[in-house]
């Protein structure tokens, strides 16, 4: 009997994830012998222990908050997420753990499809985590300026409480990279002074569940353009399995 090989996404929580029904849905259409589900951990150092346990698994995705904890646990990590520092696919080949990222090329891919002039984009990034490391290098890569907002004072950073009129009025891209807003914690969002957007901002949520977070209900009111992240999360899958098929 054949062994069904195995992928799947590890994270601390992920009741809001819709990546193992995307993929499983994928295999089934294509008549793949394939599985997909997912893996929650309680620390990125249970990723060896996971994969001992299961021979069978091919590939897994990173998310929220082992982007760049996973690092440490793999053999080695190539491209993009060689520079960035961080993490959102994993190839197993040979007992070896290959870390990608996909976050950077699928971001760039999904705002150029909704961004109507870079030239006159300046941009706030909402988080200095994982997935924003993937953001802030798809902007230079797009070569749109950006300042980090945090909300304890880092090196170079802005933080909420400092966040204004003018410079809102200067940074009419706005994106969330934390998990703020998330389901099942749909009444929280970042504290930015949204009564200072307008018809010019655009407000970008890398969170896809729900579709339309606090966050962006917020923009809406103020005139704003919003776009959650599930495009970016296509893409990302498309990306990913990619290299899964590359690595067999």
């Amino acid at each position: 009997m054949t062994r069904i090989s195995k992928y799947g996404l590890i994270g601390s929580s992920l009741k809001h994830s819709f990546s193992s029904d995307y993929f499983n849905q994928m295999f089934q259409e294509n008549k793949l012998n394939l599985h997909y589900r997912n893996f929650e951990l309680s620390n990125a150092g249970e990723l060896l222990n996971l994969v001992q346990k299961n021979p069978q698994l091919k590939g897994l995705n990173v998310t929220f908050p082992f982007k760049e904890q996973i690092i440490k646990y793999l053999s080695k990590i190539i491209g993009v997420a060689k520079e960035i520092e961080a993490v959102n696919v994993i190839s197993i080949q040979n007992q070896m753990l290959i870390g990608y990222n996909t976050d950077v090329d699928a971001f760039r891919m999904s705002l150029q499809k909704i961004l109507r002039n870079t030239n006159d984009t300046s941009s706030l990034i909402l988080g200095n985590g994982g997935a924003s490391k993937a953001i802030q290098q798809a902007l230079r890569q797009m070569h749109i300026p950006f300042q980090i907002v945090t909300r304890i004072k880092q090196k170079d950073n802005l933080t909420y409480d400092e966040l204004n009129k003018d410079i809102m009025g200067n940074c009419n891209l706005i994106i969330n990279t934390t998990p703020l807003g998330t389901f099942p914690h749909t009444d929280v969002c970042p504290e930015i002074p949204y009564n200072h957007l307008t018809r010019e901002h655009l407000l970008y949520d890398l969170v896809y569940n729900p579709s339309e977070t606090l966050f962006m209900k917020n923009g809406v009111k103020e005139g704003a353009r919003i776009s959650n992240g599930y495009d970016m999360l296509k893409i990302q899958a498309e990306l990913t399995w990619k290299i899964w098929n590359q690595s067999e």
